[in-house]
C-alpha cells in the first residue's frame, strides 16, 4: 500500500494526510479512490485535501465518523489539529460565599 509523503504538508491542511493514511491502513483500503467510494466524495476533493489546497470540512469529518465510527477526537489527534485549532476549554465556575 502506498503511503503519501508528508513533506509537502503545511499548516493549512493540519496534516490531513495523517488521518487519510490512517483510514487507508486501518480499513485495508487500496488507495484514495477506494476511500472516496466509501465516503461518497469526489476524487478531486480528496486530491485537494491531500495537496493542502482544501481543509477537511466539518461535513467530511462527520461523514468519516458516521462511516467508520471514528471519534472526532481521534480524527483531530491523527491530523495533529490541536496545534492549529486548540479546543476551547470551559472556564471553571468560581463561587464566592458571603
Amino acid at each position: 500500500m502506498k503511503m503519501h509523503n508528508h513533506d509537502s504538508r503545511n499548516s493549512f491542511d493540519c496534516d490531513a494526510n495523517g488521518l487519510l493514511d490512517a483510514l487507508l491502513q486501518r480499513y485495508g483500503l487500496k488507495n484514495d479512490a477506494a476511500l472516496c467510494r466509501i465516503l461518497d466524495v469526489q476524487p478531486c476533493l480528496m486530491s485537494k485535501i491531500r495537496h493542502g489546497k482544501q481543509r477537511i470540512s466539518a461535513d467530511m469529518m462527520l461523514r468519516i465518523h458516521e462511516v467508520f465510527d471514528m471519534p472526532i477526537a481521534e480524527m483531530r489527534t491523527l491530523m495533529r489539529a490541536e496545534q492549529f485549532y486548540p479546543r476551547i476549554r470551559p472556564v471553571p465556575v468560581v463561587t464566592y460565599s458571603s
